[in-house]
């Protein structure tokens, strides 16, 4: 508090300068008939989108600075809440496109204006980017309105528990900011390498084959996967920040197990992938079209979060009354459920049921799959063929 009215200043000048900065942008390029080109178009997108952000968080940090206004109706909060979230999202949304723009004039220049970016592609682009940023963010509204806001004091009433906190990793408390180091580094990699395959392999025609589609589908449950445990990890290891809601600890219990079921039957139907296209080289294509592997990509989501769904009652018809504090970076089905007074056997056992329907039966049936393809590659007559068919399930695994 003693330090505000110094901070202030850094805050006032960026905002004058992002104000003053984008506006003038924005009049250059609509203005200059010579900079009405994709590039420059995206660009004023984005300084529009910057004067938005920024308008909605300055002004209200400056009061704050200098009237000590802090006070603001719940209306006002949630609409700050809303603008913030949804033109953030539009401007990594803008970001994206300006990233494919480029690919575009470098790969195919003669055709960047004439038939891919027209102008009338453009405002299609500008209208979806509007539509999925404010469209994802305006379900947040209803979500806020529907509660009931009340003393934080008031919680003391009830005689569960209503958070947990997280602890990180028992023994190594200080050697937490080490550790968070390859933590950052691989999600970083993580995001960054499986966004680029998947836009990879959505973009070339010639990838679009079974075998790179099922791989599109592992590297997107991986993104779900990282960023369900990573970050949390991270604002444990560098904020302290373990201590989270109940509610969003079972979300977080929904999404990382059933993530992790879905990639177990990814892995297990592309095993069986490359034992079709070895046994079955001539049929390759007819047996595994884009309709059945569209149908398989349902079939694995349904039944990841089916089996993992009912996990939610199981953990919400509990009282929690024991200890709230967990030696983990992520909640945890059977860890959270011991914490209870209730009796849990149906958890153990519905948690029993889950693994050996899931991560037991896919080990197995992977396994069976490259028994299989060792039996059939072993018994082609040919060495070259038989090296090809290796390198190919080599590559796989």
């Amino acid at each position: 508090p003693a330090l505000r009215t110094s901070t202030c200043g850094p805050f006032f000048i960026s905002y004058v300068i992002a104000l003053l900065g984008n506006s003038l942008l924005i009049c250059i390029i609509l203005t200059k008939r010579s900079l009405l080109e994709p590039m420059y178009l995206f660009l004023c997108m984005l300084a529009g989108a910057d004067i938005v952000l920024s308008t909605c968080t300055v002004p209200q940090a400056l009061a704050i600075f200098w009237f000590r206004a802090g006070e603001i109706s719940l209306d006002c909060c949630i609409t700050q809440l809303f603008f913030i979230h949804s033109t953030f999202i539009s401007e990594s949304g803008i970001l994206l496109v300006m990233a494919f723009d480029r690919y575009i004039a470098i790969c195919y220049p003669l055709r960047y204006i004439t038939t891919i970016l027209t102008h009338a592609l453009i405002g299609k682009i500008r209208v979806t980017i509007f539509l999925r940023s404010y469209g994802t963010i305006f379900s947040i509204i209803f979500l806020l309105k529907r509660l009931d806001f009340c003393q934080s004091m008031a919680t003391l009433n009830h005689t569960g528990i209503s958070h947990t906190v997280l602890l990180g990793i028992p023994g190594l408390e200080e050697q937490h900011v080490w550790i968070s180091i390859p933590f950052f580094i691989s999600y970083v990699i993580a995001l960054l390498g499986n966004s680029l395959l998947i836009g990879i392999i959505l973009t070339k025609r010639s990838l679009l084959e079974p075998m790179y589609l099922f791989l599109c589908m592992l590297a997107g449950a991986d993104i779900v996967l990282s960023t369900c445990t990573v970050p949390q990890a991270l604002a444990i290891f560098w904020f302290h920040a373990g201590e989270i809601s109940l509610d969003r600890c079972i979300t977080q219990v929904f999404f990382l197990t059933s993530t992790f079921v879905c990639e177990l039957g990814i892995l297990l139907v592309m095993a069986f992938d490359r034992y079709i296209a070895i046994c079955y080289p001539l049929r390759y294509i007819t047996i595994l079209t884009r309709s059945l592997i569209g149908k398989i990509g349902v079939t694995i989501f349904l039944r990841s979060y089916g089996t993992i769904f009912p996990t939610i009652f199981l953990l919400k018809r509990l009282t929690f009354c024991g200890s709230n504090i967990f030696p983990n970076t992520a909640c945890k089905h059977i860890v959270l459920a011991h914490a209870s007074c209730n009796d849990i056997r149906v958890n153990i056992w519905y948690g029993l049921f889950v693994l050996m329907s899931t991560l037991v039966l896919d080990i197995v049936l992977i396994f069976i799959s490259y028994v299989l393809i060792l039996h059939a590659v072993f018994h082609i007559p040919s060495r070259d063929a038989r090296h090809k068919a290796l390198n190919t399930c080599g590559s796989h695994v």
